[in-house]
């Protein structure tokens, strides 16, 4: 039996089932690469009461027929941050148990996807999301940005996840990013989001101009959104975190 556990933003939204799972599989997984986590591995140990192996990269995407075999005789779980399902990596598990003939039981849980409604905006209303990657000395693709502007042009606002490798990209490096791709100056004074440790106690949501923005402390993980056309609910809502009122709601 393989299980594919979603473990939230942090420790504490570990449902009871995610909790079973630790506590009753012979061998337990944490996937580290596809988002950052603001939790402890030791203390999913104390819960799981057993050692927990990390699984980079190259162990899902080479090693996970592995993995899969193992759990032919034996009940495994991969511990995943967020939600199971918000990373391609993992409907790819799924179809390869699948072929296998493997039981597969999925938990899930909050992510940045269901989270990102702490701001105030409606999620029926975001467009394709865009992945933010770091430019390396022959790689600098700005492909992203035409995304963006697509959703703009369509009412939708964009959430822009932030590179986490080899370690997360800060606020302040995307933002400057984002303004030295925006050719077509279409965020140029433009109020956008900027988020960190969304879904915790540590929740910092910022709403102001990316000049203002850049002077910001930002904690990691992190993420950017850029709003389209407001409703009036939203506007009310995203105007509380211009002001920096963040400690007015606790989650």
């Amino acid at each position: 039996m393989l299980y594919l556990v979603g473990i939230g933003m942090q420790e504490k939204d570990l449902s009871l089932k995610a909790v079973e799972a630790l506590v009753n599989c012979q061998k337990v997984y944490i996937e580290g690469y596809t988002s950052k986590w603001i939790g402890f591995k030791k203390n999913l140990e104390k819960l799981a009461r057993k050692k927990i192996e990390i699984l980079e990269r190259k162990d899902m995407e080479e090693g996970l027929d592995k993995v899969l075999k193992d759990a032919k005789d034996q009940s495994i779980a991969i511990l995943v941050p967020g939600d199971p399902f918000t990373a391609t990596t993992h409907i790819e598990v799924m179809l390869s148990a699948e072929k296998m003939g493997l039981p597969l039981r999925i938990v899930h849980a909050p992510s940045i996807f269901s989270v990102i409604a702490e701001t105030g905006l409606q999620i029926y209303k975001f467009g394709e999301t865009v992945s933010l990657p770091k430019p390396q000395e022959n790689y600098k693709p700005t492909s992203w940005i035409a995304k963006i502007y697509k959703n703009l042009e369509h009412g939708l606002h964009t959430l822009v996840l932030l590179d986490v490798e080899p370690e997360p990209m800060a606020v302040k490096e995307a933002l400057k990013i984002i303004e030295d791709a925006d050719k077509k100056d279409m965020l140029n004074n433009k109020k956008i989001v900027a988020c960190a440790c969304l879904g915790t106690e540590k929740r910092v949501i910022r709403y102001d101009i990316i000049e203002r923005l850049v002077h910001d402390e930002f904690d990691t993980p992190a993420c950017i959104i850029i709003p389209a056309s407001l409703h009036f609910k939203e506007e009310e809502a995203l105007n509380m975190w211009h002001n920096k009122n963040n400690e007015k709601i606790m989650v």
